[in-house]
């Protein structure tokens, strides 16, 4: 049996994790605000914990992160890292926790966006000299843009074409637009759960490849996967790629 401390529990995603549980794991306490209706502990600080617990699955905002990290550190539990919207200080922060713990971290675990992203690498690959915009659409109450997803799938682009001068957003005048300009759309709105969209266009014609999340399960489902591989590793940093091929 697989003992979680999970961050973020009163939050969406951690009614989702509950209601797909699968019976080798269990939570055994939990960080958020708010009630719930469970048979485990939830605290407000991390730092509360008392129980003990084999993996620590932060899905909780980006703002706890640190507190996280620190928590994870000291007492040496592999961490799975779902918090979006993560700086370039907290991504230094990982690196050199990992040199002590196991940590996974993704700014998203479905199977399928994965696929996306190696999909968005072989298209920049053939389709080296189309313009390329990315487009991300999730719920209103989403806080970060754009999207850690989003950020994936600039990273894919990256690696094929090099540096590209990224334009998040579009208003007012704006110079004929360069072949290594990428531009990122964010749309907030009702309850979408997330839809990515890659768009490759030339002259006279369009390439697009889409992923569409039905619901928040497919998340949960890739970051089980994703604790079993974790639980397995000694020290390092992983990302889904790891845990898909690992």
């Amino acid at each position: 049996m697989i003992k979680i401390l999970f961050v973020g529990i009163t939050g969406a995603m951690g009614q989702t994790f509950l209601s797909v549980l699968p019976q080798d794991m269990r939570i055994v306490s939990g960080v958020g605000k708010g009630i719930l209706d469970v048979d485990f502990p939830i605290y407000e600080s991390i730092t509360e914990v008392t129980e003990d617990f084999d993996v620590i699955v932060d899905f909780s905002h980006v703002n706890l992160l640190d507190g996280v990290l620190d928590f994870a550190l000291e007492q040496k539990k592999p961490l799975l890292i779902a918090s979006t919207g993560i700086t370039e200080a907290l991504h230094d922060k990982i690196d050199a926790i990992s040199q002590s713990i196991p940590i996974v971290q993704s700014g998203n675990y479905s199977y399928g966006v994965y696929a996306l992203t190696q999909a968005v690498k072989l298209l920049s690959e053939i389709l080296e000299d189309t313009d390329v915009e990315i487009i991300e659409k999730h719920h209103r109450f989403k806080k970060d843009a754009p999207s850690g997803t989003a950020e994936m799938l600039v990273n894919a682009v990256e690696q094929v074409r090099g540096d590209m001068d990224i334009h998040y957003g579009r208003s007012g005048q704006s110079d004929d637009r360069n072949v290594n300009d990428l531009g990122v759309h964010s749309i907030r709105g009702g309850t979408i759960v997330g839809e990515h969209s890659v768009i490759f266009a030339d002259i006279d014609e369009v390439v697009e490849i889409t992923h569409t999340a039905a619901s928040k399960k497919i998340f949960a489902k890739g970051a089980f996967k994703a604790i079993y591989f974790i639980m397995r590793q000694d020290v390092g940093r992983y990302d889904l790629g790891d845990v898909v091929h690992g």
